[in-house]
């Protein structure tokens, strides 16, 4: 999938700033504010090297090959976001940080397995995988820290949720349907995490 392609086809060129491409000013939330930031990839044996010391394994192929690309995303004013490692953290903007996160998660709750979260629908649905099974990928609830859904390889969970949301905001970066709840609060009103972007 080539996702790349399909958010400049929607909204024109990234541009680069420091080590990010940033798209589209969301003005309506902050003067800073960007619908999606793409971060530069860094060098495969630095990722390797650093998810090894910390998972003791190395990274499954297809975060490898995500890697490639990008340093971890922030996609549809965070909505969408696939953890990378923290280089460089005197800048602006910077991808979640995949062990931190990781940690971050298991200081809360004690898992059955041993489980690496990469990933997150507006921080309400963690995406994760197992370092017994990482091809499948399991969507757990960040409150009840719950399954709720599971996707056969990353491929298929990312795509399938990136084209919902691709679908959900328009030219401007505005999301269709704002949550209501927090409209007085334009970060979370273009916030999408509702469970319906999960759905294939």
């Amino acid at each position: 999938m080539d996702y790349y392609h399909e958010l400049t086809e929607k909204w024109g060129q990234f541009k680069k700033i420091d080590h990010w491409l940033e798209q589209v000013d969301t003005t309506f939330i902050s003067n800073k504010a960007k619908l999606n930031l793409l971060f530069e990839p860094i060098e495969q044996e630095e990722i390797k090297r650093r998810f090894h010391n910390h998972f003791g394994v190395f990274p499954p192929r297809f975060l490898l090959d995500f890697y490639k690309n990008t340093n971890g995303c922030r996609l549809f004013s965070n909505s969408l976001c696939i953890y990378g490692f923290q280089a460089y953290p005197s800048e602006t903007f910077e991808p979640f940080d995949i062990v931190k996160e990781t940690e971050r998660v298991f200081s809360q709750h004690r898992f059955d397995q041993p489980l690496v979260f990469f990933g997150a629908l507006g921080g309400q649905y963690l995406f994760c995988f197992s370092l017994l099974d990482p091809n499948r990928i399991i969507i757990i609830n960040a409150d009840s820290f719950k399954r709720v859904k599971e996707f056969n390889g990353f491929e298929k969970c990312f795509e399938t949720i990136f084209r919902n949301l691709l679908d959900e905001y328009d030219l401007l970066g505005k999301k269709k349907h704002i949550n209501k709840r927090f409209r007085n609060i334009p970060i979370l009103a273009n916030l999408s995490f509702e469970k319906r972007f999960l759905e294939e």
